[in-house]
Order: C-alpha cells, then structure tokens, then sequence
C-alpha cells in the first residue's frame, strides 16, 4: 500500500447524501420537455409518450421495436456536476409481456467543460416477463474533469419498454483530495516512477507547494518506504506529482493521499511477474496440440449450428457460459465433436468475482478438455464499473489455477488499452466501423493496442459481421474483406465475427453469409505466413494514391506482401521485394505485371490481395 499524505486546512462540513441532482421534467408529466427532442424525430414509431400507462403520475415514455434493428434511445441532461463525485441513475421499467426481447439499458455519460465524452458507462436489463415495475440503475464515478453528463434511457433488441421516474443523485461525494489516474500497473520485480495527478478541493493560497509526505505501506511485518518525489504547480488546485515507487510483489495496491483526516486514493496493481501460459508462443501465436492454431470463430453460436461452421471453414466458438457443469460440459463436447474449438466465456451474468468459484470448478474439471482453446473473463471490463476492480485479482487467482490456457478480455476503449493489456493473455479488439466510421477504425485500434502489448500476448480482432436487422448495420463481402486484411496487417494473429445471431438477426439469411466459406478459406491461407513467418527487411512498396496499408512475411522460399485498399479509388502498388526473386500469381486478383524484379498491381477500391514471391530454384 502506498500512502501520501499532505497537510492542509479542513473543509466545511460536507453535504448529506444522497443529494439529488435537478432534472427537467423527470417524469414525463410536461411531455418531452428537458428530453432529447431528436429522438421523438429520428424514431417517431418507436419513442412516444404515454398517458395511458404510468409509475407515478399519469405519464411515461414508451419505446419500442418489432425489427430490433434500430436501438432507440432518449435523452435528458445533468448540469452542474462535480469531478471524482459518484452519480446514480435510476428510473422505473416495465415491458409489454406478449413481445419478446425487452432488454431495456440506462447509461449515463461524463462531459467536461471542453464538451469532451470523457467516460460511459451502461446498465442492462431482461425484463421479468410479469410486466410488473422494476428499478433499473447504472453507477458510476464521474471523471475528475466532469461537469455535466447525459442520462439516456434505451430499448436494445426488439420488445416494448416503458420508463418513468427518472431520478439522478450524488451517491458519494469527491474526495477532498483526489488521485489520478484511477488505475495504474507497475511491473512486477522493478522499480517505476508512476505520475500522479493530485487535486484539492480547496485551492492553495499563493505560489507555494503543499507539503506531500509520500509513505510506502509494506507487508504487515515490513517497514514503511518514503520514496522520493516531484511536485509541480498546474494550477491552485491541481499539482503534478511524479513517485519513485519501490520493487513490488505481484498484488493489488492502494495509493493514498491524506488531507487532515480526509483520504484520496487511486489503485495500483503489480501482475504477476512470470505471465506467459505454456500454450502461447514467444512471438503471440496460440498452439493447440503443440501445433500453431489461427482462430476463426464467431460468436453467439449454439450447438446445433457447430457443424456447418465446421463445414464453412470456422474453427473456433465462443461458447455459451453456463454455471451448471454439466451443460457446460456438453457445449465442449460438442464444438470437439465438430473439431471447432471454443473460446469458454466465465462471465455469467456479467459477474467475474460472483463467479470465482464456479469458474475454478470449470477450470479444474475442464482444463485438460480438447475443445478448451483459452478462458474468457469479462467482455468490456472498461465499461463495467462494477466488476472492473475485480479483473486483476480474478485474472492471476484463475492463472495460478491452468498456467497452460490463455485468459482473455475484449476491449473497447482505445484510451484504456495501456491498463487493461495487463491483466489478459489473449486481447481483443472489437472497432465496428459501420455504417459511420471509416473501415480504418480496424486498423486503428488493433495498432493502437498493440503497441502496449508484449510479444507472447495474442491479438485477436472481432470484426463487424452485424447484429442487428438494419440494413446498413451489415458489411458488404468486399468491406468484410477489408476489415480481414486491415487487422491482419497491423498483428492480428486471430479473427472473430460478431454476430451469428442476436435478438431481430439471423447472419445465415444475409448475403454476407454465403460468401464466408470463401473469406474463412482466405483467412486460412494467410494464417500459417502470419503466425510463422519472419519479418522482411528491404521490402518496398510504392503506391499511385496514399490508402493502401501492407505487411510482408516470409516463410521458407515465399515472401508474402498484404495488400489492403480501404479508400473509394482505384491505386497502383509496386512492390519491390528487395532482393532476386521470382513473382507467381496473387492469392485473389489478376497476376501482377513484374518488370526489373518489381510487381505491379492493381487494388481497386475496397480491395484486398496477396503478392507472393518465391526464391528462383539454385542455378536460375
């Protein structure tokens, strides 16, 4: 534990709690005053008010959906709010019990007073068929730069929702001296200067320093460390600290900063030292068997449609979670009866420490079963605030338990890769770039991750597949294509789809569907030179236009050069392998036109292909 303590006057006598934050109209009794008028336009059959059917009042809001493409939402906003405080959100629901679906989420997000959405965070609930009023609630701690929030109340899926009595509260109040970031890592087994952001909730008066006695807290039987320690003035509130911290044990830490009686705090968190799991390589590749393993899996699959995965060139699942052993145990058998593997999600109604023990039974029951490919913790742990403090302590007790298999997370928030890299072994990236984003968002966010990630840890990216009936929700083969070949060349050494089906969507009615036998057996071929070729110094490639993104590979006499084209034009690639060799044809298009040693070839727009060249045989 790490204590910081500094000497400043008191504050006045804190405000009760809970204390009610002031909304606009927050039960619908004024119509859709203080609501996001935009939604009422957007969805005008979806979002209405009703004044036939209320919790309190005479009102509600109604939001429903028989495509379960579209997730309505609505509105309203919280102003004057104050940094590091704990907000809660709640309102009432129920739902039409003679539609299916019904899952209706609250979710409230952070603004500072630049405008920026620093943080968001979600609730969601099956309602109980009953029809019957539930509470619903999302709680979360407000950055330390937050000064309003938005506070959205919305149907997924397809079903009928009523809310009503909304109400937003401070739960707990800003610390009067707040640490940040929130969450840090220091290695295991090393020194580390770790930077601290202090803020005061009472300014200091003139250009002096407050006086910030850093303390160390060792084992119980240990002696306290005062390491040394930097401070800087930002502002009168807000000062820039920089502690030398001592070599630490794996474990959870907390950092404190004393103000009078009054403490601070952030948490740091020491990995084990020794992480890597016998089924992974030194360079990220998974092995099953003892031989290299590329996943090609999508996710929310059920048994019953494992062999014609199989049969379309998947080998890998994510498996359905289950606390009762037995079920648990029939899905394995059943993706080994396919020859699919399975990725074991462990988070059961979302919980991870609730789950410890079932997860410990699975793993000592299951561990040596054929279809284990790794074991998942949470997916999202970012924004889940309520297990996210768990992650760490569950990720090295379940290690200590099968040093073998990869644990794995899928994250979400670019921002927070540097953090979360540290407690999987197998990370994954979920960029949906469609129908809003440009498809480089995959390219993005599997370099941005794995730029923190250690060489043994695997980087698996879940593309966008669709899940929802909204056409536009759905890539096109040519775009799927793109988004393979955009992750591939940034590291990826695995590919998930996301979704087989979900509520309102079924991906073997699209035509996406019937093209995935091609892009699986695509995939495949690639697989072997990514997860066991070499790097290639000297390669060159020079472009007509700037877009097109590339990686070379080389395996026994082969170099392999990607090639991706995720703009709208047409462009030239010459690809000169830097040394004497012969060009055969490319994986997919036309064969490339070879002049003085160098290939050229065309990608049109949203296009993708494979340049291979070969060592001429001794004597040629």
């Amino acid at each position: 534990m790490v204590l910081l303590a500094c000497a400043v006057p008191s504050l006045a006598q804190p405000p009760k709690l809970p204390q009610d934050v002031e909304l606009t109209n927050p039960g619908f009794e004024e119509g859709k005053k203080g609501w996001s008028d935009s939604a009422f336009t957007k969805w005008p059959k979806l979002v209405a008010l009703d004044n036939q059917v209320a919790h309190g009042g005479h009102a509600s809001l109604r939001i429903s959906s028989e495509r379960g493409s579209e997730n309505p939402f609505v509105g309203t906003g919280a102003k004057d709010l104050q940094g590091s405080a704990t907000y809660a959100f709640r309102t009432w629901a129920k739902c039409d019990p003679t539609v299916r679906g019904n899952v209706a989420a609250v979710k409230i997000e952070y603004y500072n007073a630049a405008g920026q959405n620093t943080s968001g965070y979600y609730t969601r609930l099956s309602l109980p068929t009953d029809g019957q009023w539930v509470p619903l609630e999302v709680r979360a701690k407000a950055d330390p730069d937050t000064v309003r929030a938005s506070l959205l109340l919305r149907l997924f899926g397809v079903g009928r929702v009523w809310f009503d009595d909304v109400q937003c509260q401070m739960v707990a109040l800003a610390p009067k001296v707040t640490l940040s970031p929130e969450r840090q890592v220091i290695p295991a087994g090393k020194d580390r200067e770790i930077p601290l952001t202090v803020r005061l909730a009472k300014p200091v008066e003139g250009d002096g320093l407050p006086a910030l006695k850093f303390t160390v807290l060792t084992p119980p039987d240990g002696t306290p460390y005062q390491p040394e320690a930097a401070l800087k003035r930002v502002d009168g509130r807000t000062f820039e600290a920089v502690a030398k911290m001592p070599t630490m044990v794996s474990g959870a830490y907390q950092v404190e900063c004393a103000l009078g009686e009054d403490r601070g705090s952030v948490r740091v968190f020491v990995p084990v030292e020794k992480r890597q799991p016998r089924f992974l390589t030194d360079t990220g590749t998974i092995l099953v068997d003892g031989k290299p393993f590329f996943p090609i899996g999508i996710y929310h699959v059920g048994t019953s449609q494992y062999p014609e995965l199989a049969r379309r060139g998947f080998n890998c699942v994510q498996g359905v979670s289950s606390m009762d052993l037995e079920i648990f145990g029939k899905g394995l058998d059943a993706a080994q009866k396919s020859r699919i593997m399975m990725d074991v999600p462990l988070y059961a109604g979302g919980q991870v420490a609730r789950n410890l023990q079932g997860s410990l039974r699975k793993l000592n029951q299951y561990r040596r079963h054929a279809a284990v490919l790794n074991w998942k913790i949470i997916d999202e742990p970012e924004i889940r605030p309520e297990i996210m403090d768990e992650v760490p302590g569950v990720y090295q007790t379940l290690k200590s338990v099968d040093p073998d298999h990869p644990l794995l997370l899928t994250l979400c928030q670019p921002d927070q890769y540097s953090y979360w890299v540290s407690f999987a072994d197998i990370v994954q990236v979920d960029p949906y770039p469609i129908p809003s984003k440009p498809l480089t968002l995959v390219s993005d966010c599997v370099a941005g991750v794995k730029k923190h990630m250690a060489p043994w840890q695997n980087l698996t990216a879940v593309l966008q597949a669709g899940w929802i009936a909204d056409p536009s929700n759905q890539p096109s083969y040519a775009q799927a294509r793109v988004m393979l070949y955009l992750a591939l060349v940034k590291g990826a050494k695995g590919i998930f789809w996301y979704s087989y089906s979900d509520p309102g969507w079924d991906l073997s009615k699209t035509a996406l569907w019937d093209r995935f036998a091609d892009l699986n057996a695509e995939t495949a071929q690639l697989a072997t030179p990514i997860m066991e070729g070499r790097e290639v110094p000297g390669v060159k490639v020079e472009t007509s236009k700037p877009g097109v993104q590339w990686l070379a590979r080389e395996l026994a006499d082969r170099v392999y050069v990607l090639l991706v084209n995720p703009t709208d034009k047409s462009i030239s690639v010459t690809v000169d392998p830097g040394r004497s060799m012969g060009c055969g044809p490319c994986l997919k298009g036309k064969p490339p036109v070879v002049k003085e040693g160098k290939a050229t070839v065309e990608i049109p727009s949203l296009g993708a292909d494979t340049v291979i060249f070969t060592t001429p045989p001794p004597g040629q």
